[in-house]
């Protein structure tokens, strides 16, 4: 069997696209999506996160967000981590496994997951949002200096929402319903 691996780039980058529109976009100001093409049937999608005064000193640069395995006689998208509950409620088909017997992978079927991005839920755009900040180094903080104007205006103004997702006040408010 012949593998046409720029057709499988194309629908590859197609996937990546269609994600791209669905994560928050005050996200995507401190971090881009990519595509990583590899020479096997499978390619890689990467989190690059920029160099800011607030992740100083952090480890930065590339994340794995997933791989895909679009060719094969099981098409899928894999995630790290425990995510298998909310694909579950999802109703989307999936597998789980260990690797290296220390991390849990989550392979979903590819062609369910496609139809979600075709017309994605709002539960379906929650748990890609949180797959994209799973992996993310957050150090939590108490508040920064906008905590007043935060507060007054109902949502969070810091101009890093990677960041801000440590912010512990930010927490607070968002329990009490005070943030959206």
């Amino acid at each position: 069997m012949v593998i046409n691996m720029d057709k499988t780039r194309e629908y590859d980058q197609m996937i990546v696209d269609k994600i791209i529109k669905l994560i928050d976009p005050e996200y995507l100001k401190e971090a881009k999506i990519k595509l990583v093409v590899l020479k096997n049937t499978s390619n890689i999608i990467r989190v690059s996160l920029d160099v800011n005064p607030w992740r100083y000193g952090l480890i930065n640069g590339d994340i794995f967000f997933a791989r895909i395995n679009s060719s094969g006689d099981n098409p899928s998208i894999t995630f790290f981590g425990k995510f298998n509950e909310d694909f579950s409620i999802l109703g989307m088909n999936y597998t789980e496994e260990k690797l290296f017997t220390v991390r849990n992978c989550i392979n979903v079927d590819l062609n369910d997951f496609v139809s979600y991005l075709n017309n994605p839920t709002a539960k379906f755009i929650k748990v890609l949002n949180n797959i994209f900040i799973s992996d993310i180094l957050i150090n939590e903080f108490g508040c920064c200096s906008k905590y007043s104007e935060c507060e007054k205006t109902g949502k969070c103004l810091h101009i890093d929402q990677l960041y801000a997702l440590g912010c512990q006040y930010k927490k607070v408010l968002k329990r009490t319903g005070i943030f959206e």
